[in-house]
């Protein structure tokens, strides 16, 4: 039961709105601005540049929106009276204002919801390409002489999608140990090419797609510049960038010598990490930037959000320490995928991480928050049906 009426936070809040336009324009303004808010987010709404704090803000921005809402509610409206006789004025607009807001809010949230999963392309059983970088060999010439060994097992998960959907055919490239300038190691402890290797074996990989920059550098540039230089609109490429960005630097500009730079219009280069983008393993080495203002803008370029999120194991794709979201590989009767759990195990740093199989399962599978979970029942039974 209210005592004061006259005191009561909603009225009082509801009255303060109309006190802006007598006329109700406010409201209309408010109705329309959340259905706005819904179709874009407060970034792209007032061109906000995009950057990573490293964790989830969501919880945290609601958290602080409500607090400073609640904060006006408290100080501010206790300053403002009104009259008994307004309560139930214009009750019928105001219930129906909201109910409009609520729907709006409501919407917004779904939106939000719908946002964190990224348009798919439309691939339609197109040519595949990646390079990889994850050189074993130290490089002893870079800050971090080791290489990123995620692509380990990324490289053995990512070819266990496509081989699941019978694509295997369709991968035209394959580069790894792709640090320009950083030494080649024994074939004995080279990590990428025993996982390439174990995949041709048992999937029925074309091993002549298959190159390791360290050792094939000119080969393995030619191939690719190749085919992204056959790239028409009947028949696109499309490009993982699972490593850093001279060897492509490279390759790009190998279209170009071919005469084949308009090809690039039909190459679709997939991202998820900003470190491959922007990392330099020596000054004079190029960045994805340079890549397309080389090609001129044309590669069509899309970055899904980032396929690690260590914070939580059962998410994406990286799961820190923790390998019992991945037993199910351990324990599975595929001897096939059993190997596959070897190669996640092979990670230098003790990582269960395959976090650059999730450009894959993005592009094939349409979703860009796979999980331990959605990747078993992906694999099901065995690999190779």
């Amino acid at each position: 039961m209210i005592g004061q009426p006259e005191r009561n936070s909603f009225f009082i809040f509801y009255k303060l709105l109309h006190q802006f336009d007598s006329n109700c324009y406010f409201h209309y303004y408010g109705i329309i601005f959340m259905l706005h808010v819904k179709t874009c987010s407060f970034r792209d709404l007032f061109s906000i540049p995009e950057f990573d704090l490293g964790f989830n803000t969501t919880m945290s921005t609601l958290i602080f929106i409500y607090g400073v809402m609640l904060y006006c509610l408290n100080y501010f409206v206790p300053k403002f009276t009104i009259k008994k006789e307004l309560m139930f004025k214009k009750t019928y607009s105001g219930f129906v204002f909201l109910i409009i807001m609520m729907i709006a809010f409501i919407l917004t949230q779904c939106k939000a919801q719908v946002q964190s999963i990224s348009k798919p392309w439309e691939y339609n059983n197109n040519r595949l390409a990646v390079s990889y970088d994850g050189n074993s060999e130290p490089d002893n010439a870079y800050k971090w002489p080791t290489g990123d060994p995620d692509d380990w097992g990324a490289a053995a998960a990512s070819l266990a999608i496509i081989a699941k959907l019978g694509l295997q055919d369709k991968l035209v490239h394959c580069s790894y140990n792709n640090f320009i300038d950083a030494p080649a190691g024994p074939d004995n402890e080279n990590e990428l090419k025993i996982s390439c290797d174990g995949a041709i074996e048992r999937w029925d990989f074309d091993e002549s797609k298959f190159f390791d920059v360290t050792k094939q550098l000119e080969v393995s540039k030619f191939n690719l510049a190749s085919e992204m230089g056959k790239s028409t609109a009947a028949n696109p490429l499309y490009f993982m960038h699972a490593g850093l960005s001279e060897f492509l630097y490279q390759v790009v500009e190998e279209v170009i010598k071919q005469g084949n730079i308009e090809a690039l219009n039909h190459v679709y280069l997939l991202s998820h990490s900003e470190f491959n983008e922007k990392e330099k393993r020596r000054n004079y080495h190029r960045t994805w930037n340079d890549v397309q203002e080389l090609s001129g803008n044309r590669i069509k370029y899309k970055k899904i959000k980032d396929q690690n999120n260590k914070t939580v194991p059962t998410d994406l794709w990286h799961s820190q320490k923790d390998f019992s979201v991945w037993y199910w590989m351990r324990d599975h009767k595929d001897p096939d995928v059993k190997w596959m759990y070897s190669r996640l195990k092979a990670h230098s740093g003790g990582d269960a991480d395959i976090s650059d199989c999730g450009l894959f399962y993005y592009l094939l599978m349409g979703d860009d928050n796979g999980s331990p979970s959605k990747f078993e029942k992906f694999i099901g039974d065995s690999i190779m049906n």
